[in-house]
């Protein structure tokens, strides 16, 4: 379901340049490594209380792998 005041606000920027909007919800270097480093300590966390083994080491996996692709971004 979608409030109204969303459909309100969504309605009154339409006609906003797309530049405009793109800053807007672009972040520097700095900014994307502290989303990044939050959401590993997100990962880390679920890591940490699944109790399964083998799901544990599949999702250490992927964290390498997750790890590896943020590093070239921010490259």
């Amino acid at each position: 379901m979608v409030h109204k005041a969303k459909v309100v606000e969504i309605k009154k920027h339409k006609d906003i340049p797309l530049e405009s909007l793109e800053r807007c919800f672009t972040m520097n270097k700095i900014e994307t490594r502290i989303l990044y480093s939050l959401e590993l300590q997100m990962i880390e966390e679920d890591i940490q209380r699944t109790k399964d083994n083998k799901e544990q080491l599949l999702k250490n996996e992927w964290k390498k792998k997750w790890i590896e692709i943020t590093a070239m971004s921010l490259s």
